[in-house]
This record gives structure tokens, sequence and C-alpha cells, in this order.
């Protein structure tokens, strides 16, 4: 058994276990709930100490400890239950205090667990500090993923006073800290123990400067490093030559989901495919197909191409083609390895007015268009999908050959301001240059460009408005200047028939001569009935439930139970308009539904995003997104959270070197360095007699539950309360003994007292009992009573300042 704790230190503890619990409470109680909690985290400690000290063995307190955990859990709600018990104090206050009961038994069980188990081993030292540091964190969890608006009491505050809020919650995690080291010291010198608690705070902040400054901004030889690693670690590399670097089909065959693995892993030279990325949910907009939560996202372990200072990308090959792309580049990660844990990926700002017409915003960052008689991966050549900059660059990149149809389109200008890594730069559909920019704020953002992007729109000819998709119809499909590779590439798939029974099926259905005349042979209406048909015949699912490993999975799902996500429906469109003829290809990166961030200018674009979607090449107007949004989702899929919207205006303030909160605080009708009202004058005032009133009932109980090294101090200590009341106290430079000498006659029994505290300090003399002095304090009492008089007595009993005059 440790050795038990000194009285200071069993001071200490029991005021951190009290704030911690309280703190940790006041996410779920009341306010006598939270007041319960801390009284029941502070009587824990001194019941621990009051039974240690009455010489029962370590294990006594550990299982009445357990008895007040069970009783805690169960036992108030169940007397709760009785209908006397409402009857007697009202429905309200039966369940404000079966929850302070709750809370106030049960802290006090886990404190005096807690303390048990410190006691009984050095294995279990700074449980105390786990505890606490656990109870402190845990209630402020919630601003984790960078949820910075929760919890709102904090957030709110912060908010107004101007002060940002990951520098808080640094500031607490390091006052957790504190507590712990504090509660788990065995340092009875305050100096060294002082020493101790700077010097670990020093060395975690010394830890935590380390990591932003050189794990925030990793080099490109560590992001190449850990490319590498993923890729030896994905257990999915093929040795079969015609994959062209592709996993092995027979690799995964558990259908939940690692299938993305197979339809999707980019060719390289060297045989090698990587997996990454975020698997989102799917949602649905019912005949508009143009809403879904994210999907796919594309790989984010690449070369970050920033300098951390100046926050500009440095020269990389701006050029397609295999040694512009990243081996790390997966298009097609595998949903089986996603989470629905949104992680912030890029800020983007808007620098005009615009609005989607898929009502969602769709960020194109990579393309899939190469059949390799499998599955479909990123194609290497220059010539294909000359659309997609294969990275970044110092200077700025224009992308040639973007068609831009006549009174269908618009420029439109955007900032990107990057989170995490990214191996490309990314912008809506389709993109026309980029350039880098100075990094507004590194702390926050790994890098910049800018982009401006060809937005294909609603049609306006002489002010009359034709719809988008109306006015594709009348589009060719493909490019009239094609050659016969580029057309092959692009029209490529399986040579299974099935694909194009059930396309001319579906178009057979869903378009007839009557309605579309004139339009029969139209790309963009075959392509419209094929997405409406999968969207009402399709479910959105993590859970694909394949059961043959062998059989393709695109061909699975379209042939199957149609239970998939976006990289089955991607694949399986693009299939069956390629079947048809039609120039298809599969779009990878973000989409982010509009009314996210209503009319805001700013999007935050977080990881659960990430999607893939069908794109047709029309001529004379360029790769159009057609997303499929199945109406039906699976119920066991999860749904990811919708992000902070405080995070999102907290970084575009950043991004935009507007220092909001400082125009708050000039805004505020009192200054911060004064934040308390005069109306707030009385409450402080109030605080502070109860403060005085509770400091001297300590001193007057305080002789009751003290240990056996304390009690003959701390009982003179009250004696001398009670002298104070009265107006007996010692004069200035009077000892204790010639105090007592002086009042002897009056008050013998505290003359024995101060014998007592000289023979404990001095070593000489007998000691007394704890018995006999509790009986010469209790003496003490009656007899000041009796000398001063009731009204006398009764004054110095309500006045709260007596108990400065003991010394």
């Amino acid at each position: 058994m440790s050795r038990p704790d000194t009285r200071k230190q069993t001071m200490v503890l029991a005021i951190a276990y009290g704030v911690a619990f309280m703190i940790l409470s006041s996410a779920i109680a009341s306010v006598p709930g939270v007041v319960a909690t801390g009284l029941g985290a502070v009587a824990g400690v001194y019941s621990y100490r009051w039974l240690i000290d009455q010489t029962f063995r370590n294990a006594v307190p550990a299982l009445i400890a357990l008895a007040f955990l069970i009783f805690g859990l169960w036992g108030p709600a169940w007397i709760g239950q009785a209908s006397w018990v409402a009857s007697l104090f009202g429905i309200s206050a039966t369940l404000v205090l079966i929850q302070s009961a709750t809370l106030a038994i049960t802290s006090l069980g886990v404190v005096m667990l807690a303390r048990a188990l410190n006691q009984s081993s050095r294995v279990f030292s700074m449980i105390d500090g786990l505890v606490m540091v656990a109870a402190i964190c845990g209630r402020f969890a919630a601003h984790r993923n960078y949820h910075w608006g929760h919890p709102r009491f904090l957030a709110d505050w912060a908010g107004i006073e101007g002060y940002e809020l990951p520098f808080l919650f640094v500031l607490l995690g390091l006052v957790a800290l504190s507590f712990g080291l504090i509660a788990g010291m065995r340092i009875t010198s305050a100096r060294h123990a002082a020493l101790s608690v700077i010097s670990v705070l020093l060395f975690f902040m010394v830890l935590m400067w380390l990591g932003g400054r050189f794990l925030r901004n990793p080099t490109s030889e560590l992001i190449v490093s850990s490319g590498k690693a993923a890729q030896r670690s994905g257990g999915t590399l093929s040795n079969d030559p015609s994959d062209q670097g592709e996993p092995d089909e027979t690799s995964d065959g558990s259908g939940t989901g690692g299938q993305a693995e197979e339809l999707g892993a980019e060719t390289e030279g060297s045989g090698s495919a990587e997996s990454s990325g975020s698997e989102g949910n799917g949602d649905s907009e019912s005949g508009k197909g143009s809403e879904s939560n994210s999907e796919t996202q594309p790989n984010s372990n690449s070369q970050s191409n920033n300098e951390s200072d100046s926050g500009n990308a440095p020269a990389t090959n701006a050029k397609r083609g295999r040694s512009g792309r990243s081996k790390s580049d997966d298009p097609m990660p595998s949903a089986a390895n996603q989470s629905t844990t949104p992680e912030p990926i890029a800020l983007v700002l808007l620098e005009k007015n615009f609005q989607p017409v898929e009502n969602a915003w769709y960020f194109r960052q990579t393309a899939v268009s190469l059949f390799n008689g499998k599955r479909l991966v990123t194609a290497s050549e220059d010539r294909f999908d000359d659309d997609i900059p294969s990275g970044f660059s110092s200077d700025e990149v224009e992308i040639v050959g973007i068609p831009l149809p006549e009174n269908m389109h618009d420029i439109v200008p955007l900032v990107v301001n990057l989170i995490a890594e990214q191996p490309r730069p990314f912008s809506m559909p389709s993109m026309i240059s980029f350039a880098p920019m100075r990094n507004p704020d590194p702390e926050y953002f790994r890098q910049s460009f800018r982009a401006e992007s060809c937005v294909l729109t609603d049609e306006t000819v002489e002010e009359e408005t034709f719809s988008l998709y109306s006015s594709l119809c009348y589009f060719d499909e493909g490019d009239s200047e094609w050659d016969e590779d580029l057309w092959a590439h692009y029209t490529r798939g399986p040579d299974d028939p099935r694909y194009r029974e059930l396309a001319e099926t579906i178009i057979a259905e869903r378009i007839t001569t009557v309605a579309y005349e004139g339009l029969e042979d139209s790309a963009m209406l075959k392509t419209l009935a094929i997405k409406r048909w999968l969207e009402k015949n399709t479910t959105y699912s993590h859970d694909p439930r394949f059961d043959d490993p062998t059989v393709n999975p695109a061909e699975q799902f379209l042939f199957g139970e149609r239970f998939g996500y976006c990289v089955h429906i991607s694949h399986a469109t693009v299939y069956l308009l390629r079947s048809l003829g039609i120039p298809a290809r599969i779009g990878t990166g973000y989409m982010v539904p509009t009314q996210r961030n209503g009319k805001s200018s700013s999007i935050l674009i977080q990881s659960t995003d990430a999607h893939a979607w069908p794109e047709i090449y029309l001529d004379g107007a360029g790769w159009v997104v057609a997303d499929v949004s199945p109406e039906k989702i699976d119920e066991s899929t999860l749904i990811a959270p919708e992000p902070d919207p405080t995070v999102g205006q907290f970084l575009a303030d950043k991004a935009r070197n507007k220092d909001q909160h400082q125009r708050r605080i000039r805004e505020k009708k009192y200054s911060r360095h004064f934040p308390l009202k005069l109306a707030d004058l009385p409450w402080i005032l109030l605080a502070a007699i109860a403060l005085l009133y509770l400091i001297k009932s300590w001193i007057r109980w305080c002789p009751w539950i003290a240990g056996e090294e304390d009690f003959v101090r701390v009982t003179q200590r009250a004696a001398i309360l009670h002298l104070a009341e009265i107006g007996i106290q010692r004069g200035f430079g009077e000892t204790r003994s010639e105090f007592s000498q002086r009042i002897s006659n009056h008050f013998p029994e505290f003359a024995d007292l101060t014998d007592a505290h000289m023979s404990e300090v001095y070593g000489r003399g007998r000691h007394s009992t704890r018995q006999e002095c509790l009986k010469a304090n209790l003496q003490t009492r009656l007899r000041s009573r009796q000398s001063a008089g009731w009204p006398r007595w009764v004054i110095g009993i309500l006045d709260p300042r007596f108990w400065t005059l003991v010394r």
C-alpha cells in the first residue's frame, strides 16, 4: 500500500475531484445535479480518508465504493418509482432529487474506488489523474473533428470575446493535465510540486510545438514514404500483367465494400495499387438525381507540394502523363475502410455569385476512363482525360481544349484553401486554369490556389431561359475531332451482351417516339433515361451483398440485388452508356449539397463529401456530370453528420484575412478586460459571503473528520474560533502559550488543548486522545456561550469574518 496522503494533498484532491466531476456532469445535469455531483466527489475523498484513519484495510473502502456505485445507479430511481415520493415532493422536484442523488452517490463511489486503487499499488498511482483528465476532457470532447461550435457554452463565449477556440482547447487540455499531475504527486514540498508541474507542462508544450511545426506540413519524402507503406500494407497487389497493376478480383470476397478496390484501382506501370479514402453516404432527391451525400474520396496520401512558410506550391510536373501521376492516387477506395467521421479537406471561397444547376457543388479531381478488360482504371497516356491536371505547379497552368458552349456557360473563379494533403488541384467541372496563391494562414491551411472553371448553366437566348438538360438533348455525343483511338477509349466496355440489352430496354420503356419526336438518338436523353431508371431501381448501401468474388462487382451489382455505393453505381452507369456508343467515364472528387452553405460564398469540404459520378462527353459542351442518386438508402448505412457551421465561418474569416473577432470586441459595450456589468456586483458579493461562511464552517467541523496526524491542531484552531466569536483573541506578539495562560482561569479546557498541541509539536509530555481533544473543544464552546451571553454569542456565530482572526 502506498503512503497515506497528507492533509494538504487530501484537500487538493477533494477540490480537483469536485471541479472535474462538476465539469463533466454539467453536460447532462441540472444545476442541483451538478452541485450534488461535486459534493459527492468531495465526500468520496474524505470518506476514503476517514476509513483509512480508522485502520481499515484498503479492501474495505473498495467494497464500500462498489456498494455505493451499485446503489447509486439503481437505488434512487427505484425509490423514485414510489407514488408517495412524487406526492410528497411533486413530479419536477422528484426528478431533480433522483438525478441529484444518482449523480452524488455514483460520484462518491467512483472517487472512493479510484482512491482505493491509487493506494493499493504503484501500478495505479496515476489513477486519480487519469480519472480527472478523462472527466474534464470528456466534457469538451464534442469539439473534436473540427466541431469547434461545441460545447456551446464555451464556443459562444469565446466567439463573443474574440478568443480562438483551438487555443482555448489546448489551454483546457493543459489544465486537465495539471489536475492529473497534482493528483498523482507524492511530493510534500510545495516548491518541488510546483517545479514538477511546470516542468511537465513545459515538456508537453514543447511536444505540441514540435508537432505543429514539423508534423503539420510533412515533406514530400515523408508523404511518398507513407504512400509506399500503405501500398505494402494493402494486401491487394496482383501479379497478373493483364491487370496493369490492379488488385486481384478474388482478393476480397466479403461483400462489405471491399469490392471498390477491384473496381477502380489505379493503373501504373510498376504494378502497384493503393487504397485510401473515406466513403460517405448516399442521399437522393426524387426526380432530380442531383443530391447525394459523399461517397468515394480521392487519395490524400500524396505529395503536399506546398511550402509551409510562403504557402506557395513548388514546381512539379504540370504536364499530364505517367510521369506526372501519383502512385498513391487511388480513385476508387474501398468503403469497408471508410469512416463517417467528417474531417475538413478544404475551404473553397467563391469569387462570384453563382448557383449550380445540379443543386450540388461538384469538385472534380481525377477521372477513370480506361477499360482494361476487367474494370475501369485511370488512363496513363497524355491524350486521354487531358482536362485533368497531373499535379500542382509553381506557375499558372491553363488547360486548353475546354469547350465553351455559347449562352450555356459561366466562368466561375474560386480560391481553394487545402486543409488536408491532396495529390492534385480540383475545381468545379470543367477547370480551365489554376495558379498557386500565398497561404493566408499556414496554421490552418496547407496550401492555397486559385482556379477558374467553365461551368454549364441554363441556356439564355434573348432573355429567355431554357433548362440545361433540355438544351443538351440537341448536342451530339463525342467530339467530331476525335480519332478512332479516342472513340474506342471512351466507348469500350465489358463484352457481356446483357449491358446493351438492359440499356435498350430502359430506352424503349422511357423514351417514346410521341413524347420525344426527333430526339430518339439524343445521347443526353438516353443518359437521363438510364440515370432515372437507376435512381428508382437501386439502393444505396455500404453492404453491396456480393456473393461471388470471381465475378466483376459491377456485374453483380447491376444484375443482382442492386445494393451498392457510388463506385458500383458509377461503373454500372458508364457500362450501360458505353454499350450504346455514348462516350462516358467516371469523375471523382467531392460533392457538397448547395443547401449546406446556403447563401454563403464559402464552402467547407469534408472527407465524407468524397464522391464518384458518371460523366458523358457531348460535342461542344465537354464532359457533363450525370450523377445518379438512388431514391432508396439501406437502413444499415450510416449517415455522416453535417459539418459545424461555426468552423466554416471561422476558417472563412482566416482565409479572407478578416479579423472578425476583433471587430466584435470593438462593438462590445464594455471592455473585455473588465467583462462584468454593474448588475453582477451583488452576485459577486453574495458569492464572497457564501465563501466566508463555507470556510468558517469548515474550521468549526473539521475536528470531527480530521486524520490522526492533524486532529489536535485543527481542534485547537476550532477552539480559537469559538473564543474569537465572543471577542477573545491573542494580542500582538502574544504566543499561544501566553494566551492560554492568560485565559486559563475562565477556559481551562483551552489550556489543556494548547498543552496537547505543544506536546504534539515538540514530542514532550502526554499525548491527548481524540476524544479528550473533542471534549475540550466542546467545553470551550459552552463556556464561551455562557460567559458572553446569548446575544453576543449569536452575533459571533452569524458574523462570517471571525475566522480571519484565528491565528
